[in-house]
């Protein structure tokens, strides 16, 4: 039987494969959640016990390291479920699909252990 690609390994490639150049992505404009471009009220969200976006996208940042932490953010943060912003669409497909166990093991493990699920929303 041939060795398997551990995932790591498989997670690296996807990312050489589909990831946009750090460089490419701060390029484009980004959009932030909201109806008018504005953030989320994150002091409401903060007195409701949800964790502001600022913590989510540092301990986002050290789960993915820092060139895909470039292209993708946080956005949302409700009962469990993390939704993160993503400029590649391939990338949020491979991610929501090969990589969200290790994904939620290593945000578990940098801050978020009452995660239960991820989001990824394509950022246009």
């Amino acid at each position: 039987m041939p060795d398997l690609p551990s995932l790591g390994q498989t997670f690296d490639q996807l990312l050489r494969d589909f990831a946009p150049t750090v460089e490419s992505a701060r390029s484009r404009p980004r959009r932030r959640a909201g109806g008018d471009g504005d953030l989320p009220d994150v002091s409401r969200a903060a007195s409701r016990g949800e964790r502001r976006l600022e913590e989510l996208a540092g301990i986002w940042a050290r789960a993915v390291g820092e060139e895909i932490a470039g292209i993708s953010t946080p956005i949302r943060y409700r009962g469990g479920v993390l939704t993160i912003e993503i400029d590649s669409a391939p990338l949020a497909a491979e991610l929501g699909t090969f990589a969200r166990d290790h994904l939620r093991t290593a945000l578990a493990a940098e801050g978020l252990p009452e995660l239960c699920d991820l989001k990824f929303k394509v950022r246009t």
